[in-house]
This record gives structure tokens, sequence and C-alpha cells, in this order.
């Protein structure tokens, strides 16, 4: 952190934090692929054993020791690029302010929303002044709850980007990440994963209704955070509107999308979408063709996406 106190705050799920950005640094790092290949693989239902598989070779790769850098492996190796290369990084030099990433793997909106409302409220009272906030949503089909900390919760990954307090943290759980870390899902947590009643209430849903609420949602934090803060969040997407907008597409459920990018402020979902994204939708799955090697190994955004999503927000938001 520079001696500047003016800054700019980030928070959202791994595509944020840029989890897997620096991994193509290790030696036999895996083809990536295309937005196109990672629809096969979702909409197949593959894509977590596909991540099982990957951090399993990674985490191989990760422990081996960096020549000619004593004490450094490549898992400090590839953080110190990932930390490099996100689009958060470039954003901070090419707008030459300070950027707080504190975005954390398996967030769910509803704990993005705490925990940017808990930094903004520490920051400021470190005499910090937060220009912007970029919330970065995620799909709807994950959920947070508040938990007291135990020492079973101290040994968890990323718990100090999920810290409210020294007592209490957000635990955001979903069915993909409870693949990915069975073992520290406690058996409440696998239980209410897997009669999870909000994805039962979607089946009756039609796909403009589901992304309403959705996005209702979205708007309640957005509000909210505005409401705390003083200021009025900058929300935006990864990959996660694309992919279920490409997937209505092949199933024939929908294949008219003016309700997102031309929307209607005399309906309801039209004046949600415009209130949400005063200046239209930005998403960092916009930043690639559909048939380019964009997506890492383990199923992120490569670091030529970051870059392209940085310069975009930098023109649209900082006029730079």
């Amino acid at each position: 952190m520079t001696q500047d106190k003016n800054i700019i705050y980030v928070n959202g799920c791994s595509f944020t934090r840029g989890i897997d950005i620096g991994d193509y640094i290790l030696e036999g790092y895996p083809d990536e692929i295309s937005f196109n290949d990672y629809m096969t693989l979702t909409d197949s239902g593959t894509p977590v054993e596909r991540m099982l598989a990957y951090n399993q070779w990674r985490n191989d790769q990760y422990e081996k020791m960096v020549l000619g850098n004593p004490g450094l492996n490549y898992a400090g190796l590839s953080n110190r690029r990932m930390r490099e290369v996100r689009y958060s990084s470039i954003l901070e030099n090419l707008l030459g302010i300070p950027v707080i990433n504190n975005a954390a793997p398996g967030n769910d909106n509803h704990s993005i929303y705490l925990r940017t409302c808990n930094d903004v409220y520490n920051l400021k009272k470190q005499g910090y002044l937060i220009k912007k906030i970029i919330f970065q949503f995620t799909c709807r089909t994950r959920h947070s709850y508040i938990k007291e900390i135990t020492d079973a919760d101290s040994r968890l990954i990323h718990l100090e980007y999920n810290k409210l307090d020294d007592e209490f943290f957000c635990r955001s759980i979903n069915y993909a990440s409870m693949n990915l870390s069975y073992d520290s899902y406690t058996n409440a947590e696998r239980y209410f994963v897997e009669k999870d009643t909000v994805s039962v209430l979607e089946m009756d849903m039609q796909l403009k209704t589901r992304w309403l609420n959705h996005f209702s949602k979205l708007k309640m934090y957005k509000d909210a955070i505005h409401g705390e803060t003083g200021i009025e969040p900058i929300m935006v997407d990864s990959i996660f509107t694309e992919v279920e907008l490409e997937r209505a597409k092949m199933h024939n459920l929908e294949n008219n999308f003016d309700f997102l990018y031309n929307p209607d402020q005399d309906t309801y979902i039209g004046r949600t979408v415009m209130s949400l994204f005063p200046q239209g939708m930005d998403s960092m799955a916009k930043m690639m063709s559909k048939y380019e090697k964009s997506i890492t190994a383990g199923l992120h955004f490569n670091k030529e996406v970051h870059e392209r999503f940085a310069k975009h927000l930098a023109e649209k938001y900082f006029n730079e």
C-alpha cells in the first residue's frame, strides 16, 4: 500500500481474486480452453471433476521449489504472478490509485455484500478515502450465513478474506464447492446444500423470472452498500450471466434477451436492470471471443481477459 489514502475497493469470488491466473508458469501447464469448450463442460456436468483433477496436479507442482530461490516454492511464485496480472492490479497501474482486492473463492453474493460494507467501514476508520467500489457478483446458486469462528473454522483457507471480526465470519457454501472441499463441510451444511429449496423453486420458473429474482437481490445489495457506505458500487459480472444465456440458447429456452440488453423502463424487470446497471452490464466474458483460448486449465479467465477487462473499466468508469 502506498501513502496515498485514495483507494479503489474490489470484492467478488474466485474470478475476481484471479485464481489459476498465475499457473501458466508451471511446467507442464495444461492447455487453456475456449468459452465454447467451457460450455460443453458445464452442460455435461463435468467441470467439478475437471477441477478436482487439475487441483491435484497443481498441488503437486506447487510443492516444488523454485531453482535459484531458496525458500520459494511454485505456490508462492504463482501467487506472486497472480497478484501482478489480475485485473485489479492492472487497473491500479493504469489509474495510479491503489486497489484493494479482498475477493475469495467460493464467495456468494450475500457474503460479498457483508464483507464489502465491513471492509469499507474499517478502511474509512483508518483514514482511507474509497473512490469507487467494484462489486463483481457471482452465480445465484451459492448461499452463505454468518458463523462464529471455531477452532475447526480457523483452518479454512481464505478465512482472512471472510472475517467480519474476531468472532464472526461469512461462510459461503454451494454444491460444487462441497464436492471440491468435502471435508470442510459440516453435516448440517451438506444437508442444506443437498436439499437446496431455492433451486427446487426455480424448477417452476421461466428464465426471465429466475433472472428477475437474481437481479432483485443484487439490486438490494447494491442499494444497501450505497446506503451504508455512501458509495454507489459498480456492479459487474465475471462469466455467470453469459453462461446462463448461452445455455438458454443451446436448449431453446429463450432467445430474446432484450430484457437485459435493451431494458424497458415501463416493466419491472427493465427498471431493475437499469437501476442495477445504469451504464449497461459489464462482464469479463464480454472481453473474449467464444472461440479463443481464454479460460485457464482450472476454469477461470486467463491473464489476457483480465488485462482487457481492466482497460475496459478504466476507460468506462474512470475516463482513462
